[in-house]
């Protein structure tokens, strides 16, 4: 009978260890995403402090890229080149509303680089089509800036 005291005591033992080390090891991963979040939150702030100077840049150059679209495509090419670098190199630095409305500015900038290259190769591009890109640029820019 006493062997089977002790088999208990050490069943007992175990389990309260196991539940211990899984309840510790809970806590730690819930400190550890709220470090990963305060980080991801500070990272975020930052990349938030170059979204308005950079919304002032491309809104700005994109209005010079979209009128040489006709008439200096390979003008309108570098400039716009330029500008996907910027946009896309800060959007991977931020999450949530403010990378989905700079990846949406860095596919509008491609859209305006497609057209440049279509008038580039002979092809007839509508000033409204790319006055449409230009109007979604400047309403994902709005939209970054104001999520930030």
């Amino acid at each position: 009978y006493r062997g089977g005291m002790i088999s208990a005591r050490r069943n007992l033992f175990v389990r309260s260890a196991v539940v211990g080390l899984a309840l510790f090891a809970g806590a730690g991963l819930v400190g550890c995403a709220e470090v990963r979040d305060a980080v991801g939150d500070r990272a975020n702030e930052a990349a938030c402090d170059a979204v308005e100077p950079l919304a002032t840049e491309v809104g700005n150059q994109v209005a010079v890229a979209a009128a040489d679209i006709t008439v200096n495509p390979e003008g309108a090419l570098t400039t716009l080149g330029s500008l996907r670098t910027k946009v896309s190199a800060l959007a991977v630095t931020t999450s949530g509303s403010v990378s989905e409305a700079l990846t949406s500015v860095d596919g509008a900038l491609g859209e305006l680089e497609a057209m440049a290259v279509s008038v580039r190769d002979g092809g007839v591009i509508s000033d409204e089509a790319i006055a449409a890109l230009t109007e979604r640029i400047t309403t994902s820019l709005q939209g970054a800036i104001g999520d930030c």
